[in-house]
């Protein structure tokens, strides 16, 4: 099959895969606002953002604040990485609140607002993310309308003990282009706040890279930079489906992850295809103009569907300039 049919191909299966997006948090990672006046901002309470944290221990809350105008639609949500013994409760602050719930004395609620407190629930069973991949426990859900324009606060916080929690606000499903093409850097991210460790976490694409640069060398060839950049950035992008293909295992272990796996899957694939396009392109003999407008191409796409965890593309990218005459021994 020829190079251009293979990319056209590809870019059909990237176009259905962002047409077929139904649930796309922006993902952050929240390590302050333990009090009121330290609040963390949300900038945009209707754009959909996870924020992922950890409360140290009991007695210690973390304040989010936001905007809201009277009757937008106030959709949040908490979730932990695992169904154990930390189940945090939510409260929501904010004007024309009624008071509800026994709030305990050390949250600090402004004057002229109401506070209401939602428990957390233990869940039955985990949801499947498909897009990083992972697990999540679903403890507190709400879908509700701002009830008069003005600040609120949301507070999580535990009686009991400390833990990881991640905290969902918004329903719009919207990325710019840098929070879409940094997913990659977050997901290892979100994979060290369940509990992972580095070294299993990036196992699947180190194997994957000592494994194909050692094939690549015992061939015996005298290989350009193009060609040895080339097909490290294509390792790269297949090392990133091997890491996904694993952390796919790990989330259906305990959840109905039903058709989502499918959108898993076809991410995998499409890194496969291009990691092994970047290959076959770093070995052609002879590389012109349309090789490395094939290269460029493909780094760009890999960006856009978080192939190759950045420095693949990044790498891909670079290749471009480097000169392409291979020589044999």
């Amino acid at each position: 099959m020829r190079v251009w049919s293979i990319f056209v191909i590809m870019s059909i299966l990237i176009i259905l895969i962002f047409c077929q997006i139904s649930s796309g948090h922006v993902p952050q990672f929240a390590d302050n606002g333990y009090s009121i006046d330290t609040a963390i901002e949300v900038d945009d309470p209707l754009k959909s953002w996870v924020f992922y944290s950890h409360l140290p221990d009991s007695d210690i809350a973390q304040y989010y604040t936001f905007e809201m105008g009277e009757g937008d639609r106030l959709k949040l949500s908490l979730t932990v990485p695992r169904n154990q013994d930390f189940i945090p409760d939510m409260i929501l602050i904010g004007p024309a609140i009624e008071m509800d719930g026994d709030v305990p004395e050390y949250i600090d609620i402004p004057e002229n607002k109401g506070a209401w407190l939602i428990r957390g629930e233990t869940p039955e069973k985990g949801s499947y993310e498909p897009f990083t991949p992972s697990k999540y426990y679903n403890v507190v859900d709400i879908d509700t309308v701002a009830p008069s324009a003005g600040k609120y606060h949301v507070v999580i916080y535990s009686d009991k003990n400390g833990g990881e929690y991640a905290f969902v606000i918004g329903y719009l499903e919207s990325f710019t282009i840098v929070e879409w093409i940094t997913v990659p850097g977050y997901a290892i991210g979100i994979h060290l706040w369940e509990g992972q460790s580095i070294f299993f976490i990036l196992a699947p694409l180190i194997i994957t890279l000592l494994t194909g640069l050692s094939i690549v060398f015992n061939k015996g060839k005298n290989l350009s930079f193009f060609a040895i950049t080339g097909i490290t950035a294509g390792l790269f992008y297949i090392g990133s489906a091997a890491m996904n293909l694993y952390q796919m295992i790990i989330a259906m272990m305990g959840t109905d992850a039903g058709f989502l796996v499918i959108v898993t899957l076809v991410l995998i694939a499409i890194s496969v295809l291009m990691g092994l396009l970047l290959i076959k392109i770093s070995l052609q003999d002879h590389v012109g103009n349309k090789e490395r407008l094939s290269m460029a191409l493909v780094s760009v796409a890999g960006l856009f569907t978080w192939s190759g965890i950045l420095i693949g593309p990044l790498i891909a990218l670079a290749t471009v300039i480097f000169p392409g005459r291979q020589q044999m021994n």
